[in-house]
């Protein structure tokens, strides 16, 4: 359990209207690993809200650091990573059906309980980068040309003894 967030996402949250602010530390998400490395914690800014229509949304940022392996340059990237949060929690499937086909939706009735770790840490894995890498102006690509050996040109035509042996037969 993480110091200042609830081990549920519940309807308690939107009764209460409370932020859910937090730093949840690395050795709290068991599946954010290799090629990675956490720096540091996610910082975590959830905000459990009620529209006019009385809809539940859960919206905010997760946002922090991570390392890798850069597969341009091959050294060491520290890169960030910013993951909105905006679900629609709905308490049925026809409910969810209702909003864009592209936006995400959490069903949820008022007795369900969501992990709330699990939650965070399907969005940090989601807001990864596919390759680790740096920035392109941050990047220096590893000069592959200067260790390939230097194979001299020549002139020779690789179809020419095929084209002599063709005439030799005729």
């Amino acid at each position: 359990m993480v110091s200042g967030l609830p081990e549920y996402l519940d309807g308690r949250l939107w009764t209460a209207g409370k932020p859910l602010v937090a730093e949840v530390p690395a050795s709290a998400l068991r599946r954010v690993s290799a090629p990675f490395r956490t720096v540091g914690s996610y910082a975590v800014d959830l905000h459990p809200v009620t529209d006019e229509f009385g809809r539940r949304w859960l919206k905010g940022t997760i946002s922090g650091r991570v390392r890798g392996i850069c597969q341009r340059c091959l050294e060491d990237a520290e890169i960030p990573v910013q993951a909105q949060v905006d679900y629609a929690c709905v308490k049925s499937e026809a409910q969810g059906r209702e909003f864009e086909p592209d936006h995400d939706y959490l069903l949820m009735t008022d007795e369900d309980k969501v992990p709330l770790l699990d939650l965070i840490e399907d969005e940090i894995l989601l807001a990864l980068p596919m390759i680790p890498r740096h920035s392109e102006e941050d990047c220096a690509p590893a000069n592959v040309a200067e260790a390939a050996p230097v194979v001299e040109e020549t002139d020779r035509k690789p179809f020419a003894d095929l084209a002599d042996l063709l005439k030799k037969q005729e």
